[in-house]
Parts: structure tokens; sequence; C-alpha cells
């Protein structure tokens, strides 16, 4: 992935993104899939349930309430990059 040209649409939430830092990958352990994690930036679009077959909710979280919302928490380069830039507000 090229992150300096890309660009893409969440449509599963209904967003457009810019990615900006892919932040790692693994095998997810509760569903065995490659996952790749990307900090992206929002270019337009509100956060929404825009396929409620595959996205139950969306919801926006401080980031002291993300452990109660994932269950064995974030990927540990996932709260890193979280802590770092959410650490100011």
């Amino acid at each position: 992935m090229n992150l300096s040209t890309s660009s893409g649409r969440l449509s599963r939430v209904g967003l457009l993104v810019k990615p900006v830092l892919m932040l790692g990958e693994r095998v997810h352990p509760e569903t065995g899939w490659q996952v790749a994690y990307v900090a992206c930036r929002l270019l337009a679009g509100t956060a929404r349930v825009a396929s409620p077959r595959e996205v139950a909710e969306v919801r926006w979280v401080r980031l002291g309430e993300i452990p109660g919302q994932v269950p064995g928490g974030l990927f540990a380069p996932v709260q890193a990059y979280l802590n770092e830039q959410l650490a100011e507000l």
C-alpha cells in the first residue's frame, strides 16, 4: 500500500479517509483473519452504520473508555499510537 498517494472509502461506516501510517499487521487472535492496522485522516463523511450486515454499531469513545469496549484490549501498536496522538486531548 502506498500511503502517500492512496485514499479509500470505509464504506461500512460511511467515511472517506486518507491512510497516513501503517501501524502493523497480524493474524487476529479471535478471528484468525489477517488484519492490517492503518492510521487514517478523515477526508469526508459522517461515521454511521452504513452496512448493518457487517457492522453492528459505530461509537466514539474517549481513550480511557477503550478497554471497556474492546475485550482483550487493542493491538499494542494501535494502543501506543492512540496514547501518543490523544495524550493532549
